[in-house]
């Protein structure tokens, strides 16, 4: 197999299992597909993107068997909050040349203490349960957009939560990548109709209206050190890691943080073992989560979301991963303008399949959110 060079698989994004080709034809079909995208064009002659995705399945066939007693729930809202490397019946490794950079004393290698009031993190680690489309490749392809740099991630995905103990308010939202590691600023901004147009020339389908990036507020409750929030009306998942303008962008509805455990020290939730950080052979990458993040990604609107990671395909397009429900670039509609529905569950009524699941046990490490 010839050599891939790191960045090649446009940038490991979560959304890479197109590998930025220009049709979805289902992931075997993706094997004969080029790599045309604006991340790839620094592949170079001697890459060859089919090699790439041949050495990501071949992976994912060898690391997403042993689960050990960690298993799916067939229900996305009671999935494993809890799964540690061992239950997954990973086992230690070596860990890799240089050793890591990150403070190792603590639970979960938070860079920062927590305040006495306010307690800010950022999610460290998802263990992705549903979509089963991201699930099957996350352990390659979004674990190293989550990790820390010092571990060797790129940190180009960031949820943040801000715990305030005294109002009971938990403010959720994104951030775009940290100078330091330890320092986050809630992303506030609006991503305007013409970036996607700019980012995706051509594209059939971009927002109808801009796409606002901002935190949100909700109440909590907590049960000795265990949090459940209430129902965030709407949130994103954005990933900062193309070279343009825009992010990758996950719309999530009727979102909620479910079983949540702090640790004693409250500087972590989950916790981190460097002893099986040992890259994609341990699904784990050395994470405990200890907490569950679902919330329902509508199809109308992912199908408005060209990816420019993914060859400027729609997140619909993505999700669908079947040739009988993709038009081009985009998911088939029907004669009302709609996508012809595929999903698993239902918003904006109690009777349909507009929408698809999101269901992923986290850990979260201690940061300063200013």
């Amino acid at each position: 197999m010839r050599a891939v060079r790191a960045g090649v698989l446009c940038a490991m994004s979560p959304f890479v299992i197109l590998v930025a080709c220009n049709a979805i034809t289902g992931l075997s079909d993706l094997r004969n597909a080029p790599c045309v995208g604006a991340a790839c064009a620094d592949a170079g002659g001697d890459t060859d993107p089919r090699d790439a995705l041949d050495a990501v399945l071949e992976t994912e066939a060898a690391v997403d068997a042993p689960l050990g007693t960690c298993t799916n729930s067939p229900d996305p809202l009671t999935a494993a909050a809890a799964c540690s490397p061992k239950d997954r019946g990973e086992v230690p490794c070596a860990p890799p040349d240089g050793g890591f950079s990150c403070p190792m004393g603590g639970q979960c290698i938070a860079p920062s203490a927590p305040g006495l009031a306010v307690i800010d993190y950022r999610v460290s680690h998802l263990r992705i349960w549903f979509p089963t489309v991201l699930r099957d490749v996350s352990n390659v392809l979004v674990h190293p957009q989550v990790n820390p740099k010092c571990v060797g991630g790129a940190a180009a995905l960031n949820v943040l939560l801000k715990l305030d103990t005294t109002t009971k308010k938990l403010r959720v939202g994104s951030a775009r990548p940290s100078g330091d590691g330890a320092t986050y600023t809630f992303t506030r901004e609006e991503l305007a109709p013409s970036l996607y147009r700019e980012a995706c020339t051509g594209a059939t389908f971009v927002p109808t209206a801009p796409i606002k990036l901002e935190p949100f507020d909700v109440a909590y409750t907590l049960s000795g050190q265990k949090i459940a929030s209430a129902t965030i009306g709407r949130t994103y998942i954005a990933v900062w890691d193309t070279p343009t303008k825009v992010p990758s962008t996950v719309p999530l509805l009727e979102a909620s943080i479910r079983n949540a455990v702090i640790s004693p020290d409250r500087s972590c939730i989950g916790s981190f073992d460097p002893e099986y950080m040992c890259g994609p052979s341990n699904p784990s990458q050395g994470w405990t989560t200890g907490g569950l993040i679902v919330g329902k990604i509508p199809l109308d609107e992912a199908d408005n979301i060209p990816l420019p990671v993914a060859g400027c395909q729609t997140l619909c397009a993505v999700l669908a991963d079947n040739p009988e429900r993709v038009d081009g670039d985009h998911c088939k509609r029907g004669t009302d303008g709609k996508v012809i529905p595929f999903g698993d569950t239902c918003v904006g009524g109690t009777d349909c399949r507009n929408a698809v699941w999101f269901s992923a046990g986290f850990a979260a490490q201690g940061v300063t959110i200013p």
